[in-house]
């Protein structure tokens, strides 16, 4: 698309709220008046070749895809890691354009602004920018609109972004949205950042990475809830607790129109979660992080009713085998190959949920790397998402014999008959 059909296509957000294409001016540039043209396709695209490295992996095999490199970012002389991008943050596989895209830090880790990309069509596996970071001056300078972007380059502020990026269309686009407003925007703001409105980055063409932001309000959800699309309703829904760390429940967000439609209260328990629709039932699936760091992790199964949202509720299941512990972020996914929700990489284990019975299961991953010793250790918070076309699972863990410490990308098929 070019930037004409762009400016066009911007005009549509603003009859609906979603009404600033950013660009790199300090003020911002105003929606186009132009008319939007024809609607564009939201079907992912599954013609991508499997790749060679990864559809050859072992049932039962985690290939190591090396360690987690980036850009380091210098601040008075100190570096501000950069790797830190994956604390209390998660990253999304993008099927329309078969990669995995990552944006987080925030509070003490990185003020990085870049969307980090793993592309899964290229022969060599590597993570790199979609575009440049910001610099810690700039990111410094408080330059910042209320809505939570940098005026000067249209990035959004750096943010623990927990289980709360999604990818959705909206309007006939695909979408990143991050709805996280997490205040502390990183190691180089060193100042309190107001976000208050969705993020959002068009993903139906990948060569145009500017950000797109939805009307100013203060989200009603706390920073650290989980969100997951859901398919039925062409919702987002948000379970967690309220702005101010009260009693919450469950958002229901139309992204077509920038609206919190309703608010449910149902039961969940504690914060930092993880939400999971499972396409078998059209259901979905919170997995709670637990207040005692040993205790084992709780399932909550959504009861929809999506004609009056207000008969929803949340069950506690009862659940078999051994669960994973609950005291740690862990990130999961929907498994359409075993029919399963995969996840919680935990000292070199991979848990998997399988909603036909409310069974766990835990497999010890095995390692192939072409690096000695290599080990893997506990998922880095919610970084972990489902590769369709190779089936197999991506995440981000760190390596316990490594000091100092070393972060690496692995990717893991599931033995699971």
């Amino acid at each position: 698309m070019n930037h004409k059909n762009r400016m066009q296509l911007a005009s549509q957000f603003t009859a609906i709220a979603f009404c600033i294409l950013v660009t790199a001016k300090a003020d911002g540039i105003p929606p186009s008046s132009s008319n939007s043209k024809a609607a564009i396709t939201t079907t992912p695209n599954t013609t991508h070749r499997p790749h060679s490295k990864l559809s050859a992996i072992p049932p039962g095999t985690a290939q190591d895809l090396g360690q987690y490199r980036c850009v380091e970012r210098i601040i008075n002389g100190e570096k501000n890691v950069c790797w830190t991008i994956t604390d209390y943050s998660r990253f999304n596989y993008d099927p329309y354009n078969h990669r995995i895209l990552m944006f987080g830090g925030g509070h003490a880790a990185t003020a990085r602004t870049d969307v980090d990309m793993l592309d899964l069509k290229r022969d060599k596996l590597q993570w790199q920018s979609l575009y440049p970071s910001m610099s810690c001056a700039q990111t410094s300078a408080q330059k910042l609109s209320p809505k939570g972007y940098h005026l000067t380059t249209g990035h959004p502020a750096a943010r623990h972004t927990y289980d709360m990026t999604v990818i959705a269309p909206v309007n006939g686009i695909p979408n990143l949205m991050i709805l996280s407003a997490a205040p502390g925007a990183g190691y180089c703001h060193r100042y309190y950042t107001t976000i208050r409105a969705v993020a959002l980055l068009p993903l139906d063409n990948p060569s145009d990475n500017k950000w797109i932001y939805g009307r100013a309000f203060e989200f009603p959800w706390s920073d650290y809830a989980a969100a997951e699309y859901d398919p039925v309703s062409r919702r987002i829904l948000i379970i967690g607790q309220n702005k101010h760390a009260g009693k919450g429940g469950m958002w229901v967000y139309n992204p077509n129109t920038d609206e919190v439609e309703t608010f449910v209260r149902v039961d969940y328990e504690f914060y930092d979660h993880n939400l999971v629709y499972y396409p078998p039932t059209q259901t979905l699936y919170l997995f709670e992080r637990t207040k005692e760091a040993s205790q084992p992790s709780m399932v909550r199964k959504l009861i929809l009713d999506r004609k009056h949202w207000q008969k929803s509720k949340t069950i506690l299941l009862k659940t078999k085998g051994p669960a994973p512990v609950g005291g740690r972020a862990v990130g999961y996914a929907y498994d359409p190959q075993h029919r399963i929700i995969g996840g919680a990489v935990q000292n070199g284990y991979f848990h998997s949920f399988d909603p036909r019975n409310n069974t766990w299961t835990r497999e010890k991953m095995k390692v192939a790397s072409e690096e000695k010793d290599i080990q893997i250790g506990t998922g880095e918070f919610h970084t972990l998402d489902y590769d369709p076309i190779n089936q197999v699972f991506i995440f981000i863990a760190l390596d316990p014999s490594k000091n100092p410490r070393q972060k690496r990308t692995w990717a893991y098929k599931p033995d699971i008959r």
